[in-house]
């Protein structure tokens, strides 16, 4: 039986790189491999890159440390989490997103990688679901966006 699919929104994988994020720990990220297939868009690593390495020199750190890079490299080697390649259909809806006013591409990208993989993408991002619900077009579903606390009345 095929697990259904969760597409992850970058927040959810910092804590791998060490990053804390308040209400998301590792432990509950991994335990959702159980239920679902974990998927990041390759689209988003460069957003994810950003918050490490403005994270790094945040904390005045003079090279990456070795859990960011160790996580770096389980994730393009899709250990826990499947590394998803682009498509057309990804980019076109992701443009459609952004060109019907969504400000941040990121979350733009993962929407449509979400929709293309028939997936929730697992998102704390409130801002996208109001927008994807003003906007009250077919096209868009925002119920496919999903934050982890109601993650689990989606089952």
């Amino acid at each position: 039986m095929n697990k259904p699919k969760l597409v992850l929104d970058t927040t959810y994988l910092l804590p791998f790189f060490g990053i804390e994020v308040q209400g998301i720990d590792e432990e509950r990220i991994t335990s959702l491999r159980r239920k679902y297939t974990l998927i990041y868009s390759a689209l988003m690593l460069p957003e994810l890159w950003a918050k490490v390495l403005r994270e790094v020199e945040r904390r005045e750190f003079k090279k990456v440390p070795d859990q960011a890079l160790e996580a770096l490299q389980a994730l393009l080697g899709g250990t826990d989490v499947r590394l998803a390649s682009p498509t057309s259909d990804q980019l076109t809806l992701a443009a459609k997103l952004r060109l019907a006013g969504h400000k941040d591409l990121f979350d733009c990208l993962g929407y449509g990688c979400a929709v293309s993989e028939g997936g929730i993408f697992l998102s704390e991002d409130k801002g996208l679901r109001e927008f994807l619900e003003k906007l009250g077009n077919r096209e868009f579903d925002p119920k496919i966006v999903v934050p982890l606390a109601e993650l689990d009345n989606r089952l």
